[in-house]
């Protein structure tokens, strides 16, 4: 297990990308931290999709560079509020998880320009807080979300898909 480890350690310090899709993970190990603490400033992708996480540890939050991070199909139902320490993050995935309300945190992310968050439970997402944020690209289908709302949301300078 121990040299498991250390070969997800060394492929992410030469690859700058965390593939950990599909682990049956509950909780993410303080050992990836610790390993990964090397890498933080060339970490630029994480993906822990397809795993049974039910929260989003703030410490992913301590990877600078990181630019995309994938988090779909888990149990996660809220962002943390240190989600904009993530200075350099493009894309976010949490399509397929347990979001009942659009998180508003990311709408303090600067670099943000993709979000997908299809198939969750979302009605509503503030259209001027929407349009005053970078983002360029909102995907929201599967999300129960009114006829009405969606329009009022694909009147701003972002593309929304539903």
């Amino acid at each position: 297990m121990g040299s498991e480890v250390a070969l997800v350690s060394t492929r992410c310090s030469e690859t700058g990308r965390l593939n950990l899709h599909g682990c049956k993970l509950m909780a993410l190990p303080e050992a990836v931290f610790f390993l990964l603490r090397p890498a933080a400033e060339t970490l630029v992708e994480i993906d822990l999709s397809a795993n049974l996480l039910k929260r989003f540890s703030p410490k992913l939050c301590l990877f600078p560079a990181l630019q995309t991070l994938i988090i779909h199909s888990n149990k996660i139902s809220a962002l943390p509020d240190e989600l904009p320490l993530l200075t350099s993050l493009q894309t976010l995935d949490f399509s397929d998880c347990q979001f009942e309300e659009f998180p508003a945190v990311i709408h303090s992310v600067p670099t943000l320009t993709l979000v997908r968050c299809n198939n969750n439970r979302i009605a509503h997402v503030d259209p001027a807080a929407l349009h005053a944020s970078p983002l360029q690209r909102l995907e929201l289908s599967g999300n129960p979300i009114s006829p009405e709302a969606l329009l009022a949301l694909q009147s701003g300078p972002v593309t929304v898909h539903f």
